[in-house]
């Protein structure tokens, strides 16, 4: 039995500005993207770039 210290608890409590998340999807989906899974990966994938 696996106890209540063994848990992991990851809160997504980080912000981001709205105007960011619109260009990213704006980007994405000009690059071929096709659901936010996509989305996501093409901000992970261009982080370096798009700072």
């Amino acid at each position: 039995m696996w106890k209540m210290s063994q848990i992991k608890i990851v809160k997504r409590t980080q912000k981001h500005i709205l105007k960011d998340i619109l260009t990213i999807a704006i980007l994405a989906v000009i690059g071929g993207a096709e659901g936010w899974e996509d989305i996501e990966n093409y901000g992970l994938a261009k982080q370096k770039w798009l700072a």
